[in-house]
């Protein structure tokens, strides 16, 4: 598996410098070596960050609705469909 470092710095309020190693490929490890239901929580929160603007926060109504409809797909009580499919299927309609 290969790895990765990356450091950053932050600067206190007394001044001082404090630098921040971390080893990627460390992380990417043990993350893998979760529990898949664990893992998933992981890759939510990652996923997450990705797509949040800096600052951003998701209402709490909202995360609720998240929240229930991740459940609903875990549980298996909603059918799942292919985009492109569902996209076709639209489009096919209005002609």
């Amino acid at each position: 598996m290969a790895s990765w470092h990356y450091c950053f710095s932050r600067i206190r309020s007394e001044g001082v410098i404090v630098t921040y190693e971390h080893d990627g490929g460390k992380i990417l490890a043990e993350a893998l070596a979760l529990a898949p239901q664990a893992r998933a929580f992981v890759a939510e929160r990652l996923i997450e960050s990705l797509d949040a603007s800096p600052g951003a926060e998701i209402s709490p109504a909202w995360r609720e609705e998240i929240q229930r409809r991740c459940r609903e797909v875990d549980e298996g009580a909603v059918e799942l469909r292919d985009a492109a499919d569902v996209f076709a299927r639209a489009y096919a309609a209005l002609q």
